[in-house]
């Protein structure tokens, strides 16, 4: 980078070495069939809702040793589950004993009741919310937005886990005229410090990313952002077009979870699409050292026969359907539905099984009235004294360190450290030398805002010079074929 990431003065992350690569195994993978988009997510994107197609059941010839993948007990967490609680405002270890630790981590075997064999009326319920894509000057906003309106019973914000995309090209593709921006170092930096998780949405959100695509984010989020690389345990497929070579990168990488495959389930009298039976029965994250045991054929991407990726997690990403079965979203809820759909979802869980319920989100296409409605929904939400938003990590973190809602606020209140929570921006400070410009200083993006940058219909104004920070860019339209 031109200038050092800053020191994070507060941060006290126990600092360990980036996770030691493993050994590739040999064996041919399959090609991934073609197509950039899969059915469901063509009707999502079209705004359509249809019935899930029916396709083959669930894999029945899946089957996992509980008496041997017990719940976590014979193995420690990949990646690193020692962060501080302050970042990860959860447990912080598998509560296994290190003498016991198995190499190959923790192990879940797939199950639609909480790890520990604790009533689910007694469990915490948990929202996880996560941001897919470039973080810039006009998408941060959005996430801010909704997360500084409400917080945790502990007092802190709210966070989310925000899978990155740096780049929107590749800045080694001599076909296209100049790089082109994606996410902003400088804004990613202030949603870490307020204690969102950093995840790898690849570098490039090209279709079927190479290893060098997906571990290079957690490079970028170390070099640029100042992200410590043993934190970058997550990630989540282009397109969620998730393949054999993408989970291997994962696990010979020491990534900790991928949440990239669907799941859902069947219409009224049919056989389960994947590992999830009824609306009541959703599955809960599972560890894949026994294979992968949704049905990958339900959404078009391979899963092979062959894979396991032992303390490998994966977070499944279910579809939200209503009671006849009819598909409503995956990820970014219909906006002048989204709190109605929303609250159905809450309290079929709540007072039932307590599954976590996902809240995924693209905040490029957060409209303002999305942006509304599940603020509204956090509101009501959190209103329930066991209700907690979390990361995908803290989530996983609890799993390996199950306890009641009560222990768990009791723990949360105790260790509580919130983090950075909106730093005060000194204009003084942080103004570059000369002023912005052609543009303004702006306190809430802490930078400057460019005469008519966010006007996309006339190419007359400015965009950022990001190493001077000044508005000094006159605007330019880039155009892409296909």
């Amino acid at each position: 980078p031109p200038h050092p990431p800053p020191a994070v003065p507060h941060m006290t992350t126990k600092q360990m070495p980036p996770p030691s690569p493993r050994p590739r195994r040999e064996g041919s993978v399959p090609a991934p069939r073609p197509g950039p988009l899969h059915l469901p997510l063509l009707l999502l994107l079209s705004g359509s809702v249809a019935p899930v197609p029916s396709c083959r059941a669930f894999r029945h010839d899946y089957s996992c040793d509980r008496s041997l993948c017990n719940g976590g007990g014979g193995g420690a967490p990949r990646g690193n589950s020692s962060i501080s609680s302050f970042r990860s405002s959860g447990p912080d270890s598998s509560g296994t004993d290190p003498d016991d630790v198995d190499d190959d981590g923790p192990c879940f075997c797939p199950d639609h009741l909480p790890p520990g064999g604790l009533d689910p009326q007694t469990i915490p319920q948990f929202i996880i919310m996560t941001n897919d894509d470039a973080f810039t000057r006009h998408t941060t906003p959005v996430i801010k937005e909704i997360h500084h309106k409400h917080r945790n019973p502990n007092g802190c914000f709210i966070p989310s886990t925000c899978f990155v995309w740096p780049y929107w090209t590749d800045p080694n593709d001599k076909t296209v005229r100049q790089r082109a921006g994606g996410s902003e170092p400088d804004l990613v930096r202030s949603l870490y410090l307020e204690g969102h998780e950093m995840g790898s949405h690849s570098l490039y959100h090209h279709h079927s990313p190479s290893e060098s695509d997906i571990v290079g984010v957690r490079d970028w989020l170390s070099d640029y952002v100042g992200v410590p690389k043993e934190e970058v345990v997550g990630y989540r497929s282009p397109f969620l077009e998730h393949t054999e070579e993408q989970r291997r990168a994962l696990h010979e990488n020491g990534f900790l979870y991928d949440s990239s495959i669907p799941e859902m389930v069947g219409l009224p009298g049919q056989e389960p699409l994947s590992y999830s039976p009824t609306l009541d029965e959703r599955l809960w994250p599972y560890t894949m050292n026994y294979g992968i045991a949704q049905d990958c054929s339900a959404d078009l991407w391979p899963c092979g026969d062959e894979e396991t990726y032992p303390g490998l997690f994966e977070i499944p990403m279910p579809f939200l359907q209503d009671e006849n079965g009819i598909l409503v979203a995956i990820m970014d809820v219909q906006g002048e539905k989204a709190y109605n759909i929303l609250m159905v979802e809450l309290d079929r869980r709540y007072y039932k099984h307590r599954r976590p319920l996902e809240v995924f989100l693209h905040p490029g296409y957060t409209s303002p009235k999305r942006q509304e409605e599940i603020s509204r929904f956090l509101g009501d939400a959190l209103q329930r004294e066991d209700v907690w938003v979390v990361t995908n990590h803290q989530l996983l973190q609890w799993m390996m360190n199950p306890m009641t809602a009560e222990e768990y606020k009791l723990h949360m209140t105790r260790e509580r450290q919130c983090p950075h929570q909106n730093p005060q921006c000194d204009p003084a400070v942080h103004t570059p030398p000369g002023g912005c410009k052609f543009g303004e200083f702006d306190l809430n993006l802490c930078g400057c805002i460019c005469h008519g940058e966010k006007d996309k219909t006339d190419s007359a104004g400015f965009c950022l010079d990001r190493e001077k920070g000044t508005c000094t860019k006159s605007k330019q339209y880039v155009w892409w074929e296909g």
